[in-house]
């Protein structure tokens, strides 16, 4: 649990759940995601089962000038 919980949970959770997706969304917005199929994934079985990466690259969008 990231943020804690009950009584002593971290009253700066909203804020940085907030932050957070922010973030992401701007970064999807800039960025086209390309898959990569050269990277072996190996996934981990823990309390969830994790991927050990995410195999994609960063493409930046080309930049549309509306005149």
């Amino acid at each position: 649990m990231a943020f804690g919980a009950g009584a002593r949970h971290c009253i700066g959770r909203h804020l940085a759940e907030y932050l957070c997706t922010h973030f992401l969304s701007g970064v999807l917005r800039e960025f086209d995601l390309v898959p990569v199929h050269d990277v072996v994934v190996k996934f981990l079985a823990t309390v969830s089962v994790t991927p050990s990466s995410v195999p994609v690259r960063l493409v930046p969008r080309p930049i549309y000038e509306f005149v």
